[in-house]
């Protein structure tokens, strides 16, 4: 499966990644005159597919908009950023720890970080 990237960019927006707790994860949202937003995710997996004649491995991606207050939250506050995810990461966590064994990836941090367009500006 193709790990969600450190750092993209969609519909205009770079998106980085801060940290990551198994399938939640948190980033910064930018464009280059704008002001930052943070999303924090579940991560989705995507399964291996052909979408108009182009074929996709299996892969993680960010919430398809419909998910949008399920799976993602978007927030101009930091720390409100940070507080749902250390909720929603504590609250997977308990539950994955609690079925079958399975282990996630803990404090995550992105070793190659760029700077954002907006930081590259000032």
């Amino acid at each position: 499966m193709t790990p969600l990237p450190d750092q993209f960019r969609s519909d205009g927006f770079d998106f980085r990644m801060l940290k990551r707790a198994g399938d939640v994860a948190l980033l910064v949202k930018s464009k280059p005159d704008g002001t930052p937003s943070y999303e924090v995710v579940v991560i989705q997996h995507r399964p291996a597919e052909v979408i108009c004649g182009r074929e996709y491995p299996a892969r993680e991606a960010m919430p398809r908009s419909e998910g949008w207050g399920a799976s993602g939250w978007t927030y101009i506050d930091r720390d409100a950023a940070e507080v749902r995810f250390d909720k929603l990461a504590n609250r997977r966590k308990d539950a994955i720890s609690d079925s079958k064994g399975l282990k996630m990836r803990h404090d995550y941090v992105p070793q190659a970080v760029l700077p954002l367009a907006s930081e590259v500006l000032t």
